[in-house]
């Protein structure tokens, strides 16, 4: 999980996330993560590894189209880059054993993939 390679792919792909432009409680955000020279980025994220407790998230609310509000977690820059490179190594173990038919909370699997099967099945 902390070896170089799947810290350097979390970072990019937390990079590619639009989200990485949020800052967390911390304030920071990729670009500041981006400054830093890419080897202290690494050992930072493997001395997490050691000792980690995530820092507080931040809460903002997305208005939804029917007026209501849906509550939204901003987890801290550092924070995402270490739970990408947890997900990275356990997703594809996880994936292997679900169901072929289950679609929650998946990857390229949605509500919309469920509706299409169970119309398949009528």
């Amino acid at each position: 999980m902390k070896s170089e390679e799947n810290i350097r792919l979390a970072y990019r792909n937390i990079k590619s996330n639009k989200g990485s432009k949020t800052a967390g409680t911390d304030g920071l955000t990729i670009k500041d993560i981006q400054e830093m020279n890419i080897d202290s980025v690494i050992s930072s994220i493997q001395e997490m590894f050691v000792w980690y407790k995530p820092k507080t998230v931040r809460r903002t609310y997305i208005p939804k189209p029917n007026g209501d509000e849906r509550p939204l977690g901003i987890p801290t820059i550092w924070d995402r880059l270490f739970q990408q490179c947890i997900l990275q190594i356990l997703e594809p173990v996880c994936e292997a054993k679900f169901h072929n038919h289950s679609y929650g909370f998946r990857p390229n699997r949605n509500t919309h993939h469920a509706i299409a099967r169970m119309n398949t099945l009528k």
